[in-house]
């Protein structure tokens, strides 16, 4: 297998689920917006229920990684990726249309609302 990881991948130019046939799963880009010296694959390792098994790598270059899952243990991987301090992006599909349920925007966009907020309160604006 080649190398994975933030050095060998293009800039971060945002993720699309992978094509495969499992309902569940999480996948993330392995360049993250703004980690460049952590390698994310890692973080997907250790929150997949499965590593050695369900890990797979697909697009340009084989820069976005996902992990599969069960309906039974998606809830875990997920949460357990929302915990991480290394991941900006990712998303999962928990089944059904198989669209992500946490689409990775939500996480910077998240960010920016609790900025403006602080900032509104600081400043009495």
């Amino acid at each position: 297998m080649d190398a994975v990881g933030p050095g060998n991948c293009p800039n971060y130019t945002g993720s699309s689920p992978p094509s495969i046939s499992n309902e569940y799963y999480c996948y993330i880009p392995l360049r993250q917006p703004f980690n460049t010296t952590q390698e994310p694959i890692d973080t997907l390792r250790g929150c997949c229920p499965d590593p050695d098994a369900n890990i797979g790598l697909y697009g340009l270059h084989n820069c976005e990684a996902y992990c599969n899952a069960t309906e039974d243990t998606v809830a875990d991987l997920e949460s357990c990726l929302l915990g991480s301090r290394q991941l900006q992006a990712f998303g999962c599909s928990t089944g059904g249309t198989g669209g992500p349920v946490h689409d990775e925007r939500m996480r910077t966009w998240g960010v920016w609302v609790v900025v403006g907020l602080v900032i509104t309160g600081v400043w009495g604006v």
